[in-house]
C-alpha cells in the first residue's frame, strides 16, 4: 500500500474523530497520516484543527504554516493559520496571514472577514470598515453582513453608514441581537436615548445571554435597573463561557449599579473585576502598561521638540482647528460640547488623525539622526499639515471644528507650529476625581494604563510633567481651563473659553445638551442634560481607604492632589 493512501486513510479516521470531538485521538491520527506522507498538507491541517480543539493555538499555527509551505495556494491552510492568530489574540499576525491569503484569492470573504477583524483589533476602524465593505458589495443581500458592516461603520465613527446598513439589513431578515444591539448603539450616539433604551430592551429579550445590550442599558438607565435584569447580569458575569471583554464590560455596568445605590465598596469590587479582565486581555496581546515605556516616550518627545519650527508660510485653511487636550474623563467632551453648540462650530469628537502625525514626526526625528522638528524641510511640514486637513470629518460646512482627542496633550507644541491658526484648550480636573472615573469606565485598549489605579496615578504624572513643559514653553497660547471652576462659574468660564477660539459668543452654547449631534465618548448621556452647578468628589463617597492605591500613587508622582497641577517644574 502507497505512502498517500495510507496517511488518507489516516486522515479520514481524524476527520472522523475531530467530528466526534476526540481531538487528542484525531490528532495522533494526523501525526501519523504526515508520518506516512510528509508532503501531505491536509494531515497538517487537520492536526491544526485538533490543536485549536484543545487549545494549543500555538503548534496550531506552527501547523499551518507548515500545511502553507507545502500548498502555498491551498485557502483552507490560510483558515486554520488565521484561526490560531485569533485564538492567539496575535492582531499583527493575523493581518499578515490574511494579506499572504488575499494574494491567492483577493475575493475570499473568509480572507476579508478575518482581515478587517485584525484592522479593527489593531485600532484602526476606518480601514476595518472599507477592507469589509468589499464583502457588502459583494453580498448585497445579506442581513448578516451588513449588520457586521455597521459594527465597525460605528467603530469609525460613521453613524450614517452604520444607521442605513443597519435599517437595511432589518428590512431584509429578522434583527438579531447582536443588530438590535449595534442599532442601540448608534442611537444612543445620536442623541436618541429612548430609542437606544427601547433596542437594548429588545436585544436583551431577543437573546438573554448576549451580554453587552446588557451594559448599554445600564448606562442608558445611569445604572437604574430592575432586580431580574441585574441578577441575569451577575449570571452572565460571572460565567466563564462568556467572552473576557463581554464579563468586563457587565462587571463594569454592575459597579455603577452599585455606585448608584451608593454601596461603594460593592462597587469598587465590580470595577476591579471589571479591569482585572481587560488587563489579563491586554498582557496576553502584549499591551499592558508597561510605565517605563512612557517615560521613554516623554524623552524622545522632548529631544524631538526641543526646539519648533517658526515662520513656516502655510496656505490659508477651509477650517480653524481647535484641540481639546487633558486627560480623559477631565471634561474634554464638555468643553467639546460647549464650542460645538456654536453655529460656526463642528465638533468632530476624537480623532486619531494628529496621533498618527505625532508618531510619524517622532520617526522622522530618529531615522535622521535625532535631528529636533524645527530641522525639518518646509515641505514635509507642509505634509503632516495637509495629512491633518485632510482627515477631518466632511461636508459640514462650519469655520471650527473641534477635536478632543486627549492625547494631543503630548503634542501641544507641535500643534501650534502647524496650525498657528489654531487654538489650543487644555481642560483639567481633580487628579483623583478623574482618576476613579478613569477606573469606573471600561476603556478596554483605547487606554492601557486604565485598568490598575497605580498605573492610572503614573499616567497622570507624565501627563502632569508633559503640559507643565507646554506651559512654560508657550505661555498665553495654552490656556488652562479647571473644571471645578468651569462648574462652579459656568457662564463666565464658557464665554472665556469661545472668546479665547475667536468666536462671537452665542447664548446657544450655554444650552449645550439640547444640540442634537453625535456623541462618542462615555459622557454621551450626560451631555444630554443641563450643567450640574456642583460637583461630588470620590474621596467623598469612596472614601481615602479604597482609593488608597490612586492616591498614595499621584502623591508619589508630584501632583496636587486638588487641583492635578505639578508640584513644582517640570523635569
Amino acid at each position: 500500500m502507497s505512502n498517500s493512501i495510507t496517511a488518507e486513510r489516516f486522515i479520514k479516521k481524524g476527520n472522523l474523530a475531530l467530528k466526534k470531538g476526540d481531538a487528542q485521538g484525531a490528532a495522533q491520527l494526523y501525526q501519523r497520516a504526515f508520518e506516512s506522507n510528509a508532503n501531505n498538507h491536509l494531515a497538517l491541517i487537520g492536526y491544526a484543527q485538533a490543536m485549536l480543539k484543545l487549545s494549543n493555538p500555538g503548534e496550531a499555527l506552527r501547523a499551518g504554516a507548515a500545511a502553507v509551505q507545502i500548498a502555498p495556494k491551498s485557502a483552507k491552510a490560510f483558515q486554520v493559520c488565521a484561526s490560531a492568530a485569533m485564538a492567539m489574540r496575535d492582531w499583527p499576525q493575523l493581518m499578515k496571514i490574511c494579506e499572504a491569503w488575499r494574494g491567492i484569492d483577493a475575493r475570499d470573504p473568509e480572507a476579508i472577514r478575518s482581515l478587517a477583524h485584525a484592522y479593527f483589533e489593531l485600532g484602526n476602524a476606518e480601514m476595518a470598515r472599507d477592507v469589509f465593505h468589499d464583502i457588502v458589495k459583494a453580498n448585497p443581500k445579506s442581513a448578516d453582513h451588513l449588520a457586521t458592516y455597521a459594527r465597525l461603520c460605528l467603530g469609525a465613527f460613521d453613524y450614517a453608514g452604520a444607521e442605513a446598513a443597519l435599517e437595511k439589513a432589518h428590512s431584509l431578515s429578522a434583527p438579531t441581537a447582536e443588530s438590535l444591539y449595534a442599532l442601540a448603539r448608534v442611537k444612543m450616539f445620536l442623541g436618541a436615548l429612548d430609542e437606544a433604551e427601547t433596542l437594548s430592551i429588545d436585544a436583551m429579550k431577543k437573546n438573554p445571554k448576549f451580554a453587552l445590550p446588557y451594559a448599554q442599558y445600564t448606562t442608558l438607565r445611569g445604572g437604574r435597573v430592575e432586580d431580574e435584569t441585574r441578577q441575569q447580569m451577575v449570571r452572565l458575569a460571572e460565567d466563564a463561557a462568556q467572552h473576557p471583554e463581554h464579563r468586563a464590560s457587565l462587571f463594569f455596568a454592575l459597579g455603577d449599579i452599585f455606585h448608584r445605590s451608593r454601596d461603594y465598596a460593592s462597587a469598587l469590587r465590580a470595577y476591579d473585576q471589571g479591569n482585572g479582565l481587560s488587563d489579563g486581555i491586554l498582557v496576553k496581546e502584549g499591551l499592558g502598561y508597561q510605565p517605563s515605556n512612557f517615560e521613554q516616550q516623554r524623552d524622545r518627545e522632548q529631544r524631538t521638540f526641543r526646539t519648533l519650527p517658526s515662520g513656516t508660510q502655510f496656505s490659508e485653511s477651509a477650517v480653524r482647528p481647535i484641540f481639546v487636550v487633558g486627560m480623559p474623563r477631565s471634561g474634554t467632551t464638555l468643553t467639546e460640547s460647549i464650542l460645538a453648540a456654536h453655529p460656526d462650530v463642528a465638533g468632530a469628537g476624537e480623532l486619531h488623525t494628529f496621533p498618527a502625525i505625532h508618531n510619524n514626526v517622532l520617526q522622522w526625528g530618529e531615522a535622521n539622526g535625532g535631528k529636533a522638528v524645527s530641522e525639518a524641510p518646509p515641505q514635509q511640514l507642509r505634509a503632516w499639515r495637509d495629512q491633518y486637513f485632510a482627515g477631518l470629518p466632511k461636508g459640514a460646512g462650519e469655520r471650527f471644528v473641534v477635536d478632543k482627542q486627549p492625547l494631543n496633550f503630548r503634542g501641544a507644541g507641535l500643534i501650534k507650529a502647524l496650525f498657528p491658526e489654531a487654538s489650543i484648550i487644555h481642560i483639567r480636573r481633580n487628579p483623583i476625581d478623574t482618576g476613579l472615573s478613569i477606573y469606573r469606565n471600561d476603556f478596554a485598549k483605547a487606554w492601557p494604563y486604565a485598568t490598575k489605579m497605580e498605573s492610572i496615578a503614573h499616567f497622570y504624572g507624565e501627563y502632569a510633567r508633559v503640559v507643565r513643559y507646554w506651559e512654560e514653553c508657550m505661555g498665553d497660547d495654552f490656556p488652562l481651563f479647571q473644571y471645578e471652576k468651569m462648574i462652579a462659574d459656568f457662564e463666565v468660564e464658557a464665554k472665556r473659553l469661545v472668546t479665547f477660539c475667536g468666536l462671537d459668543w452665542r447664548e446657544e452654547c450655554l444650552d449645550f445638551h439640547k444640540v442634537r449631534r453625535p456623541v462618542a465618548t462615555f459622557s454621551t448621556t450626560q451631555v444630554r442634560e443641563p450643567i450640574r452647578r456642583s460637583v461630588t468628589h470620590a474621596v467623598d463617597q469612596y472614601g481615602d481607604e479604597l482609593l488608597k492605591p490612586l492616591i498614595d500613587g499621584l502623591t508619589k508622582t508630584g501632583v496636587d492632589l486638588e487641583t492635578g497641577a505639578l508640584i513644582g517644574k517640570a523635569s
